[in-house]
């Protein structure tokens, strides 16, 4: 959600610390062990952003460093860098995205989150996810066709979500 793997251990760990101390609040009744899991995840994301400054620190170069590791042996060395190029600017894309946006995209493309547990994680009705998804999705589409765009010799469109993970 922010762009930083230390975060995201941190908050997991924080998760699930949580979820031992007080288990006995999970009600099975109101959703699945992983809608409770990602709003606790939430929950703790939100407390720290607000937090922080208004800056958000962003590191970019783990993210190049993830990508790096996710392309591929197949093909060109050239293919291959310019693949690693569109994920690090689709993930750069991802990052930039209001909290909102940002987050159903994060559960529903990266996480492959239902829509309807994706309602129960942030508190809102499912006609909310589709239409912030789809408003994210338009928003990241444009992104990746101006930065297309904005490199006269990369001929390459955004990766599709599973080189993401």
């Amino acid at each position: 959600m922010n762009g930083s793997s230390s975060t995201a251990e941190d908050i997991t760990q924080e998760v699930f610390i949580a979820f031992m101390e007080t288990s006995d609040r999970f009600d099975a009744s109101k959703g699945s062990l992983k809608v409770y899991l990602y709003g606790i995840a939430r929950n703790f994301l939100r407390r720290q952003i607000r937090k922080q400054s208004m800056q958000r620190e962003v590191d970019l170069d783990h993210l190049t460093d993830a990508v790096m590791s996710v392309v591929g042996n197949a093909g060109s060395a050239l293919a291959d860098l310019e693949r690693a190029e569109a994920v690090a600017s689709l993930r750069r894309a991802i990052v930039a995205l209001p909290s909102h946006y940002r987050e159903v995209i994060v559960l529903c493309e990266l996480h492959e989150v239902s829509y309807e547990e994706a309602a129960l994680i942030v508190n809102c009705p499912l006609g909310t996810i589709r239409s912030r998804l789809s408003r994210a999705r338009r928003v990241l589409a444009r992104k990746c066709r101006l930065d297309a765009g904005a490199t006269a010799h990369d001929n390459t469109s955004c990766p599709p979500r599973r080189c993401l993970a």
